[in-house]
């Protein structure tokens, strides 16, 4: 028997007030390893625990966001449709979505020839044709499942029809995500968001795209860089990047490099490096082994120690490995010749 030491001690005095009472007769207890390996067992299931409630907390915040914007839609048709909230929106007359968007007839037929059924805008290239306007703006891809949804559509930028499917501005939302996030998407419209791998796969897959990714660092200094294809697979192909085009801009071409190979997130590892890279680099994306771009990486605010090497929002060819981004905005509309 040896003597226990007195920061042992004092943790088991520490549970005199509560349910569990542990006595050392004469002062002395059996101090092998069993006491600390039970403390240390634990402390790590309390890990667990607060680790698993504050993945809950983050879901449950998407969870919100993606119910008020279905609540906003809703409210938007019923309203445009002259209902009021309650009226089941079952039972709402057909609308000619032509009225709500104006979509000129010259653009996009509305009327499905299969089921006579009239449909929303499949992109940002429909749903803008007449306003020309960027801002928030409701599509609709069957290939993605039969749910309307909100996207933002930018028609400021290289003649505009862009679908925004990343944006980066403010740190707000975190980034580093499992699959099931990406492959649903998640964010803020208005704000830092992921469109979706689902539907981003559907949208590559309808029509050919080109692609336009805008960053910016901290000094208020702007690049582009553009491919005139882009196309990545579905989720049994792990949303492969299987195509891009021919590089144009100033930014630098950081995505080449990862043509061919899988997306990556913390719990599914499907580069080709012997670590996980996304669990290494903070992020999801197109690893290989592991990458020269690194868009939802960590948002560490400008330059950044080497301990977190390339750890951040990274372009390598316009600011490097050690330097996180201010800005970056990844759009895609079909493909221009």
């Amino acid at each position: 028997m040896k003597r226990c030491n007195f920061a042992l001690c004092l943790s088991v005095w520490l549970y005199w007030w509560g349910t569990l009472v542990i006595v050392c007769e004469s002062a002395e207890c059996n101090c092998d390893n069993n006491v600390s390996n039970a403390l240390r067992k634990i402390q790590h299931d309390v890990n667990l625990l607060s680790a698993a409630n504050s993945e809950l907390r983050v879901r449950m915040s998407d969870l919100n966001e993606r119910l008020n914007d279905q609540r906003e839609l809703m409210a938007e048709l019923r309203s445009k449709s002259g209902t009021n909230d309650k009226t089941p929106f079952s039972t709402t007359p057909k609308i000619d979505v032509r009225d709500i968007f104006d979509i000129p007839e010259s653009t996009k037929e509305t009327v499905d020839i299969c089921s006579g059924r009239q449909r929303l805008p499949q992109s940002c290239a429909e749903a803008t044709a007449n306003t020309r306007k960027s801002g928030r703006y409701t599509i609709q891809d069957d290939l993605a499942g039969p749910t309307p949804f909100w996207t933002s559509c930018d028609e400021d930028l290289y003649g505009g029809a862009w679908t925004i499917i990343q944006r980066r501005q403010d740190g707000k939302i975190d980034f580093l995500r499992k699959w099931a996030e990406y492959k649903e998407g998640f964010g803020k419209i208005d704000g830092e968001y992921w469109f979706g791998m689902d539907r981003l796969h559907a949208m590559t897959t309808r029509h050919a795209q080109e692609l336009l990714i805008i960053m910016e660092d901290f000094d208020g200094v702007r690049r582009h860089a553009k491919y005139n294809e882009f196309a990545i697979g579905d989720e049994s192909e792990a949303y492969v990047l299987k195509l891009l085009g021919n590089y144009s801009g100033d930014a630098g071409d950081s995505l080449s490099h990862h043509v061919g190979h899988k997306w990556s997130t913390i719990d599914r590892d499907n580069d080709i490096d012997p670590t996980n890279c996304a669990e290494r680099f903070k992020g999801a994306w197109w690893y290989a082994k592991c990458h020269v771009s690194n868009l939802n990486g960590l948002y560490l605010r400008g330059a950044y120690p080497q301990e977190k090497f390339a750890q951040g929002v990274v372009w390598h060819d316009f600011k490097g490995f050690n330097y996180a981004l201010k800005f970056s905005q990844m759009m895609i509309r079909p493909r221009r010749m």
